[in-house]
């Protein structure tokens, strides 16, 4: 089979973990790279602390995991910058990778509930969470509708559900391949 990067791009709890989390169980021979995972890791739960440190390990990892064969599905961020999609083409085209890069949204208002009912189980199960305000939530809304590419195929995490999306992703990738 041939290998891909795949990119989702959205915003905070918009569905990006979730569909990630279902492709990679679905694709054989599938890696994730989640730039949450390794900041709140080297940052511990801070967005700004170690960002580059954050930046140049995402990376690394991905380079890794690319050497021992398997094909990457990326968690991209809020202000999941050109730069960082170049870094990932770049990649993709080095390895004879196939590159596919997609947005997963919802209605902000549904993302706003989503988001206070994260809080309510990160508080239920003594959980750390890296944005814990409405207000940071919406600046991350925000930062991602300004930093989005709105040429790429969006899906509508509120209209469909992540089994959908994921289904419709896999479709997307064998079409690449």
């Amino acid at each position: 089979m041939k290998k891909f990067i795949l990119i989702i791009n959205g915003p905070i709890c918009a569905g990006k973990s979730t569909v990630s989390e279902l492709l990679l169980s679905n694709i054989p021979n599938s890696f994730r790279v989640s730039w949450d995972k390794i900041k709140w890791f080297v940052g511990g739960y801070n967005k700004e602390k170690h960002r580059e440190v954050t930046y140049r390990l995402t990376l690394a990892l991905a380079k890794q995991a690319i050497s021992e064969g398997f094909s990457l599905i990326v968690d991209g961020n809020g202000r999941f910058s050109k730069n960082s999609v170049d870094e990932y083409k770049i990649m993709a085209k080095k390895n004879k990778y196939k590159f596919i890069e997609v947005n997963i949204e919802a209605p902000l208002n549904i993302l706003i509930d989503r988001f206070k009912n994260r809080i309510v189980l990160a508080k239920k199960n003594k959980s750390k969470i890296s944005l814990t305000t409405v207000k940071q939530m919406k600046e991350g809304y925000s930062s991602y509708q300004e930093y989005k590419n709105n040429t790429l195929i969006t899906f509508n995490s509120n209209k469909d559900g992540k089994k959908k999306i994921s289904n419709e992703i896999i479709k997307l990738i064998n079409q690449k391949l």
